[in-house]
Formats: C-alpha cells, sequence, structure tokens
C-alpha cells in the first residue's frame, strides 16, 4: 500500500494534509474528534489515539513521521472528500480585455501516484482522510467483537485495510 511517506512527497495531497480541517460545530474537543493511526516500523499492529485538535494530532505525527511505517490522521465519524487539484485545459483560453491570453483551468479530483509494484488498487478512506487498499477481513484489528459490542463484522464486504470502514459507507467509485 502507498505509505503516508510517499503520499505527502505529492505536493497536492501535501497541502491538503497540512492545512488544518474544519469540522462541524458539534465536533467539540472535548470529545477528541481526531483519530491517529500509526503504525511503527517492525510492527504489524496499528495503534491509535484521539486527540482534541488536528493540530495536537498533527505534531506528534510529524515528531513519529521517521520511526513510522506508516500513519493516517482523520476523524472517524466524519467523511472528508479527496483534495482538488487545479490543472489547466490544454488548448483554451480567456483572452482579457487588453488581448492578453489566460489558460483556462479547473478543478479535478487529485489521484495519488501509485508505485509501480503495487498491484492492488488503492481507494479513497474519507475517514483516514488518504487513499487505502480495501480488502476482504475476517477480523479486522480496528473492528474487534469487544470495540463492537460482540457484533460480528460481516466479511463479504470490502473494508479499510487501515480504519476497517465497510465499502458500504464508503464510495469505491471516487477518486484515487
Amino acid at each position: 500500500m502507498i505509505t503516508i511517506h510517499e503520499l505527502l512527497k505529492d505536493p497536492t495531497y501535501r497541502k491538503f494534509f497540512c492545512k488544518v480541517p474544519k469540522l462541524p460545530a458539534h465536533y467539540r474537543p472535548e470529545n477528541k474528534p481526531w483519530r491517529l493511526l500509526v503504525l511503527k516500523r517492525g510492527s504489524n499492529r496499528w495503534a491509535m489515539k484521539r486527540f482534541s485538535t488536528y493540530q495536537e494530532a498533527f505534531a506528534v505525527l510529524k515528531k513519529l513521521l521517521p520511526t513510522l511505517q506508516d500513519a493516517a490522521l482523520g476523524c472517524p465519524g466524519f467523511d472528508f472528500e479527496p483534495p482538488l487539484k487545479t490543472v489547466k485545459i490544454k488548448g483554451k483560453f480567456h483572452t482579457t480585455e487588453s488581448g492578453k491570453k489566460i489558460p483556462i483551468t479547473r478543478q479535478v479530483v487529485w489521484k495519488p501516484t501509485i508505485p509501480m509494484d503495487e498491484i492492488e488498487p488503492h481507494h479513497w478512506c474519507p475517514y483516514c482522510r488518504r487513499p487505502t487498499i480495501f480488502r476482504l477481513f475476517d477480523t479486522h484489528q480496528m473492528l474487534t467483537s469487544k470495540k463492537l459490542g460482540g457484533v460480528m463484522i460481516d466479511p463479504t464486504l470490502l473494508r479499510c485495510t487501515i480504519c476497517g470502514v465497510s465499502e458500504r459507507l464508503v464510495n469505491l467509485r471516487r477518486a484515487a
């Protein structure tokens, strides 16, 4: 899977990730709406911690980044759209009153550059705020029966490998 290190090399994603996202007013800091998920080098288990503000979570991630294999920073109760990228439309210009030609641009949904050796498709996870791989799981560490109150997960649904969100909640036909 494409890692946070690779994602942050992309200027569009880096700008998106470094900008503090806005949450609706009912997301209160005392409820710790931000979730940082990290996978340390040499580990196969994701660790999670909740934060009151994006800035707090971002600061911790920035400090830990050299020791991490991968990470995700999002709000599990709020879905985020993928970043938009401004592109020039080839051969299309707007001419100003002074006669100056200005290229016409439009916003398109950003897509990550996937490494050539990566064979599985990546889809945008709106709760991890990044592209991930969705797979079938019998069990998922973020969806233990203890966390779900004894409810079993449906093994026939594709789920985010990081947070475990089901394809029922995510539009996999979206970008990435």
